[in-house]
């Protein structure tokens, strides 16, 4: 029969990775989108097809 096989263990630094980059990306989103607005640029965007 097959044995099963172990998954790696998810370490905190890997954790902690995951949040540093989500946490970047959240960041960045809020610093860029002051113009627009989430809702107006994707009725634009909708408009111009």
């Amino acid at each position: 029969m097959d044995t099963p096989q172990s998954r790696p263990a998810v370490t905190p630094s890997d954790t902690m990775l995951l949040i540093f980059f989500g946490a970047t990306l959240a960041l960045l989103h809020i610093a860029v989108n002051g113009q627009y607005g989430f809702h107006r640029d994707e009725l634009l965007s909708l408009g111009a097809v």
